[in-house]
């Protein structure tokens, strides 16, 4: 039985961990590992083999109220803690441009796959999004950002996270009056890190963005670990 639960004579929690590998000689060395009465081999891990796992799998389902009529795509950026590791290689994913009726919503239905190992819960994976306009003339201007924490619970979930834009000063807007440019972080950076600067700045609602979660966690249970 896969993911068996005993202890040894120190009561240290051990766990038994099955795979498809048989013994040659029946004798059952395999130096760390026993057998079972099947012959498979069957591997002792303990308490500080294991580390939790989730895995992330969804979609950015579109953008809603954002008051544009020009094409629009969205940028995530996934942040974590240090000591979070990365098992997918993409950290970064942006959708195709899409167009829709005033009021409507843009569909983008963009997936994404992410799976991490931690040595620590502290520093929970979180989006960064950046909202970007096409306009007719093929320019493009980020339009409002957004920042949001993933799920800590198995199974599906839906989020809707709030986005914003910054009011510039008298001069900034007046550019983006004649430009048609839009008021713009001086450094994209709007993580944890960088969240004092955000206390003193101006900004206004800009539209949701949707995302739809399924995840899936591993060894949580093991690890008594909620």
């Amino acid at each position: 039985m896969q993911g068996q639960k005993f202890s040894n004579d120190d009561d240290k929690m051990l766990y038994l961990e099955r795979t498809p590998v048989k013994s040659r000689d029946g004798n059952g060395q395999f130096g760390d590992d026993i057998n079972d009465e099947e012959g498979t081999k069957v591997k002792l891990l303990q308490r500080a083999d294991l580390k939790p796992e989730v895995h992330f799998f969804g979609q950015i389902v579109g953008g809603v109220n954002f008051g544009h009529d020009d094409g629009l795509f969205c940028e995530m950026i996934v942040e974590t803690g240090p000591k979070w590791e990365m098992i997918t290689p993409t950290k970064t994913y942006q959708t195709q441009t899409c167009y829709s009726e005033e009021g409507e919503m843009y569909y983008w239905c963009h997936p994404f796959d992410i799976h991490y190992k931690a040595a620590e819960l502290s520093g929970w994976p979180k989006a960064i999004f950046r909202v970007w306009r096409l306009d007719n003339s093929g320019k493009i201007d980020i339009i409002s950002y957004g920042e949001c924490s993933f799920p800590r619970v198995s199974g599906f979930s839906k989020i809707e996270c709030e986005t914003w834009s910054p009011i510039a000063d008298w001069k900034s807007n007046s550019f983006s009056f004649f430009l048609g440019n839009n008021p713009r972080l001086s450094s994209a950076d709007i993580t944890e890190k960088k969240r004092h600067a955000r206390d003193n700045l101006s900004s206004r609602s800009s539209g949701k963005i949707v995302l739809e979660f399924e995840v899936i966690l591993k060894n949580f249970k093991r690890l008594g670990l909620t």
